[in-house]
């Protein structure tokens, strides 16, 4: 009798040790979504011969956060800006740019992804405005390349609810995008161009 119950217990912690444990659960995040009316995106060349300047507040983007908005421990976030509605001030130039320059047709948009972001996340819980290195992706013209990108970000809150605005700036060399200059404006396009994004994104 004592043999049968010794080879049953054994049998029992075989099955036991064979079975999968439970999957652990999901930390739960924040999510945020860029207001349509708070953002813009400039698109800087300072060429020796003009300055040109493109806007757009056509960006579209969403950021997940931990829950106890913690950036250091969980943070993603994806921005798509429309190139074709870029406007440098003249119609001419803005067709050159679209048709010849960032070919919009067949690369509508650009896209940034960051994966990860450090920083100063106890300065930024109480409200102040930190400065964090934004670790992810730009792709441009079909290609896309890493970057890390200095940010000022700020979290207000309004009736208990949050909000995040921030600034990044960043260069983009047209060559490491294989963007090549159209000939009309060859000398007054810089090789390379800084481009500045500014949103409010929204908890929802």
């Amino acid at each position: 009798m004592i043999c049968l119950t010794r080879r049953g217990l054994a049998l029992v912690v075989l099955l036991l040790s064979s079975s999968p444990l439970p999957p652990m659960p999901a930390r739960a995040s924040q999510s945020f979504v860029v207001k349509p009316s708070k953002n813009a995106v400039i698109f800087n060349s300072n060429a020796p011969i003009e300055l040109i300047e493109g806007h757009t507040d056509k960006l579209k983007g969403s950021i997940s956060i931990d829950e106890d908005l913690n950036f250091n421990k969980d943070f993603s976030a994806e921005f798509n800006v429309d190139l074709a509605s870029i406007d440098t001030g003249i119609a001419l130039r803005n067709e050159h740019m679209r048709d010849n320059f960032l070919q919009t047709a067949k690369f509508p948009e650009a896209v940034f992804k960051v994966s990860k972001v450090t920083g100063d996340h106890e300065a930024f819980a109480q409200g102040k405005p930190v400065s964090v290195i934004a670790d992810g992706s730009v792709t441009i013209h079909g290609v896309t390349l890493e970057q890390k990108i200095p940010v000022t970000v700020t979290l207000k809150r309004k009736n208990s609810k949050p909000s995040l605005t921030f600034t990044g700036k960043f260069p983009v060399k047209l060559e490491d995008y294989k963007i090549q200059r159209p000939e009309v404006v060859f000398q007054k396009l810089a090789d390379t161009v800084f481009v500045t994004v500014s949103a409010t994104a929204i908890n929802n």
